[in-house]
């Protein structure tokens, strides 16, 4: 049984300066079952594309089960440090196996974590993170690639990776998806599958005791249902491809059919004072994302035009090249879906949060771009394709990366969060929403 304090949990948690790497990872998996022979064994499940085994390392020996699904897009790798030590709770303290299984899938596409590696042990700053940047195409990226069955939206081409959790779940048939995301900046916020009764107060009371405030509502959530502060609930499949014909479903939509409750805890990476500040800014709603907005846009057409310059002499094959331009054809639509955001709610005043959120937002947005283009670009120059408009593109990419470095400096100092205190968060409530599943589940 899942105790109501959950705090004990959360004082041994390490003080990180680092995120482990992929092998780390795994590898303080190892010895973490080869300590708990009787608990721990493992069970591959699937290969990644590159050749790497799809394993889940699984802890007890409960009817019901609890599926942790690590790494589900590259780029987000906090949830490592969640299972490294959500995987030792569950072995030293027995009551958190009372009639449970717990399966721990530590990284859901490896091949794309190691690309992202280069920022993994700090400084964490905007830059240092965005230049080692890789965010997988939606083509490419597992939490987007689940089938879509619908006539509306229909989505047939898993990925190997997306295959692989398909049959965890299937196998497994878990109570329990808990899928471990992080965010840019702000606070935290949690998105459900559907809504159970009561958790939306119980993450509330417990997010409101840490030390990462709650996300405040955005036009980033706009539109979705939301059974309680800083809670939404997954729009159907369908919605999420937005007439974009990329994006399939989610574990979250793919384990609905077991009768699974999924949860997703977005925790931030970067600190800001004005990201929780509910005062009002002075300005609109349609103002501050109307103007960002129009900065999206600027930053796709700026994208654009420099991928233009290059592509006929591109030659490495390097998944960023399809990450890049996937940011270029997503671009438009995720102008125009702020923009209707901005115009549904043109006349509410903006919180300086929401406000902080608009002016960041587009900068975050140029940065990504940006700094997978230069990670192109250099990797072509290091094969020795050295045409003048690779070197050209280069030197102007590096300048607008320094641009857009420089002002998002002048919208924040963008502090990092101490893992330790995200993690908690991200640990604490997913055995808040543990205890609630199973007590409504009787």
């Amino acid at each position: 049984m899942i105790p109501d304090d959950i705090t004990r949990y959360l004082t041994t948690i390490p003080d990180w300066t680092e995120i482990p790497t992929v092998d780390g990872l795994i590898g303080d998996l190892e010895t973490l079952a080869a300590s708990n022979g009787d608990l721990c064994r493992w069970r591959r499940y699937g290969t990644s594309r590159l050749g790497d085994p799809l394993r889940v390392l699984s802890i007890g020996h409960g009817e019901r089960n609890v599926l942790i699904l690590g790494g589900p897009h590259a780029n987000e790798p906090f949830g490592a440090l969640t299972v490294s030590h959500l995987s030792r709770l569950v072995t030293e303290h027995a009551e958190l196996r009372d009639d449970l299984t717990w399966h721990f899938l530590p990284w859901a596409n490896p091949d794309a974590a190691r690309m992202n590696e280069g920022w993994f042990a700090g400084p964490r700053s905007i830059r240092d993170y965005h230049e080692h940047l890789y965010r997988p195409a939606p083509v490419d990226d597992v939490d987007y690639t689940f089938p879509n069955l619908s006539e509306n939206g229909y989505y047939d081409r898993p990925l190997p990776e997306t295959q692989a959790v398909m049959r965890i779940l299937e196998d497994l048939r878990p109570v329990f998806q808990y899928s471990l995301h992080n965010c840019d900046f702000g606070g935290v916020f949690y998105v459900l599958d559907h809504d159970v009764p009561g958790l939306a107060e119980d993450l509330l009371a417990f997010t409101g005791q840490s030390a990462v405030p709650l996300a405040m509502d955005s036009a980033a959530v706009a539109g979705l249902d939301s059974p309680g502060k800083g809670v939404y609930l997954y729009p159907p499949a369908e919605l999420i491809d937005g007439g974009i014909a990329e994006l399939g479903g989610t574990s979250g939509h793919w384990a609905a059919r077991y009768g699974t409750t999924t949860l997703v805890a977005e925790i931030p990476m970067w600190n800001d004072p004005c990201a929780a500040d509910e005062t009002d800014s002075g300005r609109t709603v349609g103002e501050v994302f109307g103007q960002a907005a129009t900065e999206v846009a600027e930053s796709s057409d700026l994208l654009a035009d420099l991928m233009a310059a290059v592509r006929p002499a591109l030659r490495s094959g390097s998944p960023l090249t399809t990450s890049v331009e996937s940011l270029v054809r997503l671009g438009p639509p995720l102008g125009q879906g702020m923009r209707a955001a901005a115009e549904a709610m043109h006349e509410r005043p903006a919180a300086v949060g929401e406000a902080f959120v608009g002016a960041i937002t587009p900068i975050v947005i140029r940065m990504r771009g940006l700094g997978q283009l230069r990670r192109l670009l250099r990797a072509e120059l290091a094969t020795g394709n050295h045409t003048p408009a690779l070197r050209a593109t280069v030197r102007k990419a590096d300048e607008l990366f320094d641009q857009a470095c420089h002002a998002a400096g002048t919208v924040s100092e963008g502090n990092p969060f101490p893992l330790r205190d995200v993690v908690a968060v991200q640990v604490g409530a997913g055995l808040v929403a543990l205890r609630r599943i199973l007590q409504e589940a009787g």
